[in-house]
């Protein structure tokens, strides 16, 4: 009786035991920061609305607009007041000039003023394209720079790797010790391109940011919809339609060709109607002397000597001039767009035959490796097989990024990317 009631207790505990909740520890996951991206778009809205070269660019377009408000200004009348003194008598005069006719000098000052508006509107866009182009300069050695870095790191571990291994079969008697110096040396190489690559992309980070403006704690995303780009025929008209340095020139062209106007009518009369009122006389004491007159004015200027002639001949040249710079500059960016078509279409050549020689190289290297330690391949060998695969890594990492850059140079050059915004259009 006395061992079944301990029985009875025994199963009663453990019963009370099974029906416990048990608490289980909570795991503390580790807070993770985010990664987060930047399109390249994004980055040059930011460059164009925070570059001061934009905001000065902006301030020459207002202070030709306001140029053109004065030259509205000019149709309208003129007042002037005028005094004479001689040592006994003062006369005053108050005029009031309207134009009736300049012979277009008028209307030429004004198309003057009008182009020049023009004028540094595209200069504006023209500051905007340059700023762009700087952009993505500075970008390519940043993004080359930084797969370097990956690059020689990669293959600084796999020579680390291999040097591990050697250590053991020199210690084991099976390597000669001078194979040390070969690994040493190649290790001390690639620190030397490792440093250099650091600096690179160092400089080129800090010349984006001072570009932006701010401090570039995000990733750049290359991934931005841009067009195909394989045809140069129909991106070299659409070049020489959109491009701001020439357009700017087309409006030099314009505003000399106003200039030119303005200088062949400049022998023309000015007829006016003028509205005076004279107080006093410089021929007489009397105060009380006033006059008031209306009259049409007639005035001209024929200049010192020949000038005008030369003014219109320098006129001319300027526009000559001006011509020939554009044909000057349009075979420039030709001879651009051509590099940059150029880059494009080698590099994506080149990607290619570099990925099928990286895959090939790391099958040659393992089998090198394999070799080795069947002491059928020398050491030297090994290395050299690693060597090759770091650099074609280096080489792909590099056409990569100016397949990159170049499509959106050429987007650039093609229009399509809004000099206002940045976004791809």
């Amino acid at each position: 009786m006395r061992s079944f009631i301990i029985f009875m207790i025994v199963i009663a505990l453990a019963n009370s035991k099974s029906k416990t909740p048990v608490k289980k520890a909570k795991v503390l996951t580790p807070l993770v920061a985010k990664e987060c991206n930047q399109k390249v778009s994004s980055l040059l809205g930011v460059v164009l609305s925070s570059h001061p070269s934009i905001a000065m660019s902006q301030e020459i377009v207002n202070g030709n607009k306001a140029g053109l408000e004065g030259a509205k200004w000019s149709y309208y009348p003129t007042p002037s007041v005028d005094m004479s003194q001689t040592s006994k008598n003062t006369q005053m005069t108050f005029r009031i000039d309207q134009p009736l006719w300049t012979g277009g000098k008028l209307d030429a000052g004004y198309d003057i003023a009008s182009s020049k508006v023009d004028e540094a509107t595209i200069a504006l866009d023209e500051s905007r394209y340059k700023l762009i182009d700087n952009f993505l300069n500075i970008l390519q050695t940043n993004l080359q720079s930084k797969a370097q870095i990956k690059a020689l790191s990669d293959g600084k571990a796999d020579l680390e790797r291999l040097g591990a291994m050697l250590e053991r079969r020199i210690n084991a008697g099976v390597s000669a010790p001078n194979d040390r110096q070969l690994l040493d040396s190649r290790l001390n190489a690639i620190d030397a391109d490792l440093d250099a690559a650091k600096n690179r992309y160092r400089i080129s980070k800090m010349q984006l940011e001072l570009l932006m403006s701010k401090k570039m704690e995000c990733a750049i995303d290359t991934n931005d919809k841009l067009h195909s780009f394989e045809n140069l025929e129909p991106i070299a008209h659409k070049m020489l339609e959109v491009n701001p340095a020439l357009k700017k020139l087309d409006a030099q062209i314009a505003t000399s060709g106003f200039e030119l106007d303005k200088a062949k009518v400049s022998l023309y009369p000015n007829i006016s109607l003028r509205a005076e009122r004279r107080q006093g006389s410089l021929y007489s004491s009397d105060l009380s002397s006033n006059e008031n007159l209306v009259y049409i004015a007639v005035s001209a200027s024929t200049g010192a000597g020949l000038s005008y002639l030369s003014t219109v001949d320098a006129q001319k040249s300027k526009i000559a001039q001006i011509q020939l710079e554009k044909q000057t500059k349009s075979k420039e960016l030709l001879d651009s767009l051509m590099s940059d078509h150029n880059n494009y279409s080698m590099s994506t050549s080149k990607i290619k035959s570099l990925k099928q020689a990286i895959v090939s190289g790391k099958k040659v290297q393992e089998s090198f490796h394999r070799l080795f330690l069947a002491s059928r391949k020398q050491w030297l060998d090994l290395v050299n097989a690693s060597k090759e695969v770091m650099q074609n890594e280096i080489e792909l990492s590099n056409q990569q990024t100016i397949q990159t850059i170049s499509r959106y140079k050429l987007a650039l050059k093609n229009g399509n990317i809004n000099l206002n915004t940045g976004m791809i259009e």
